[in-house]
């Protein structure tokens, strides 16, 4: 059986103000770019006394670190649903690289994300947080990547899931640039297609070699653990 789909944040859970402040949040740095959010701004935005970022999120780095939880979490909710829903005749691959040209579409989000990124780079309790966002990002991937049949090791299918998530974030990114007419299906065409001759090459029953040879929690590339055994 395959292991549980990993848990989503549960932002629809937040009470109704904080879900207004991150609105206002997510309005401000789409319109006016991260500079302009402050907590005056979220203030004036909502009507809410500004102490409340603080009640609710405890700062403002809270804030930016929940904002940026707001903006992948429609699509990791849609996600989690079209993937559990998956039937045995149905294609993973297929419901994963059509989520993720989903993803890669919305210029809006995709902004927001280039505007949230260098602040969360440069702050450690952000950058940590994204980190974990990430991770949970990788886990999710590669957990629909091996829904398909039999009981994959997602641990395995962790490197597949990090190229998904940089094709994703990148493709994204030259769509939110432009130009207009820049289509995202030549390109996710070519990757659907890579995708499938990639597992059907190893199949979720016979991983890569490195995968086989990987001691649990040895993140190491393939060459770095071949170094370790002749030295």
């Amino acid at each position: 059986m395959s292991r549980p789909l990993p848990e989503t944040a549960p932002l629809a859970l937040l009470p109704q103000t904080a879900r207004e402040l991150l609105g206002a949040a997510r309005r401000i740095v789409l319109q006016k770019g991260f500079h302009a959010l402050t907590l005056q701004a979220v203030q004036d935005e909502t009507g809410h006394n500004k102490a409340m970022v603080n009640h609710y999120f405890g700062s403002k780095a809270g804030l930016v670190s929940a904002l940026f939880d707001s903006l992948a979490h429609d699509q990791e909710v849609e996600l989690r649903r079209r993937i559990t829903e998956l039937r045995s005749q149905e294609d993973p691959v297929q419901a994963l690289t059509e989520d993720q040209m989903k993803v890669s579409d919305d210029r809006r989000d995709m902004r927001a994300f280039a505007e949230l990124l260098p602040h969360m780079l440069r702050e450690n309790r952000l950058r940590w947080r994204l980190a974990a966002l990430y991770q949970g990002y990788r886990e999710l991937y590669a957990w629909s990547l091996g829904s398909g049949g039999g009981a994959p090791d997602t641990a395995c299918l962790g490197d597949l899931a990090a190229v998904a998530l940089a094709v994703t974030d990148g493709l994204g990114i030259q769509r939110a640039i432009g130009p207009d007419d820049f289509s995202l299906r030549g390109p996710y065409r070519v990757w659907h297609e890579m995708v499938r001759l990639y597992l059907e090459a190893h199949g979720s029953a016979d991983p890569p070699e490195p995968c086989r040879r990987r001691p649990p929690g040895d993140d190491r590339s393939a060459d770095d653990r071949a170094r370790g055994q002749t030295s």
